[in-house]
């Protein structure tokens, strides 16, 4: 569902190319903070903080270095919790043009959301930061700018996710569930199905739910060249688990399912 499944099948990577994505973070972080300070406001240039993060977090998981690669997550969630509800929201123009006033509500509306969720709740759930899972499903408004095409069955997904979490009646999320059944392909309808046992919290349908996603999976999504890890069903599999359900995994999903534990 998701295009951040990025590396490669074997997940081989040496410590001179960890260290190099590493200082690059570093590097890029610096350099748009100095920018933050020279502009007097904090803009939108959080997204780019968090991108950087994960991809630190992703090459040093890579590498082994699970100790490492925490603090990175850790980082990555703040970035993010700036990202959504950082004050610049109120101080940065709305809309296309410098003259426009500052305007929370447009922003919250308006401005790419997706891509920087889904990498925000793959941190915050690795590091079972389950008040701040919570508080980045809050985020997104019904009245969100959307996507169209594939992209807005990606959108409908995290929206339905994000509703389940809040603990929203399954009727305002019907409008979500929908758009994946009539647009989505076949891994977007078993995300969907995981996510719909998830909130009706019967084991049985749920491990069967998952071993359909895990299937789908190793069947189709590793054959791709880019494939080293599945983002999506690892956020699944910690919230299951943070739910308390302790889901049977494939040995040969393992590879591709992400945790610090």
């Amino acid at each position: 569902m998701s295009g951040s499944q990025q590396g490669n099948a074997d997940h081989n990577i040496d410590a001179a190319a960890v260290e190099g994505i590493v200082e690059k973070a570093h590097r890029r972080i610096a350099g748009l903070q100095k920018s933050e300070a020279d502009l007097g406001v904090t803009n939108d240039r959080r997204q780019g903080y968090l991108v950087d993060a994960k991809d630190a977090f992703h090459a040093l998981y890579v590498l082994g270095d699970k100790k490492s690669a925490r603090v990175w997550a850790e980082r990555g969630v703040a970035y993010a919790l700036e990202f959504f509800f950082g004050v610049w929201r109120d101080q940065v123009p709305s809309g296309n043009g410098r003259n426009q006033p500052p305007n929370r509500e447009w922003q919250d509306r308006s401005l790419n959301w997706v891509e920087p969720l889904e990498e925000a709740l793959v941190l915050a759930t690795i590091l079972e930061r389950w008040d701040d899972v919570r508080r980045l499903a809050e985020f997104p408004r019904d009245d969100i700018s959307e996507n169209d095409g594939i992209v807005a069955v990606m959108d409908a997904c995290w929206l339905y996710l994000c509703g389940v979490i809040r603990g929203r009646d399954p009727q305002e999320l019907e409008p979500f569930q929908q758009r994946v059944i009539d647009q989505g392909r076949k891994r977007d309808k078993l995300f969907l199905e995981f996510v719909k046992a998830l909130a009706r919290g019967e084991g049985v349908a749920l491990q069967q739910a998952a071993d359909e996603y895990f299937k789908q999976f190793l069947r189709v999504e590793t054959r791709k060249d880019m494939t080293s890890f599945d983002w999506d069903g690892t956020i699944l599999v910690h919230y299951a688990t943070h739910l308390g359900y302790d889901l049977q995994i494939p040995e040969k999903y393992r590879k591709y399912f992400v945790t610090l534990s």
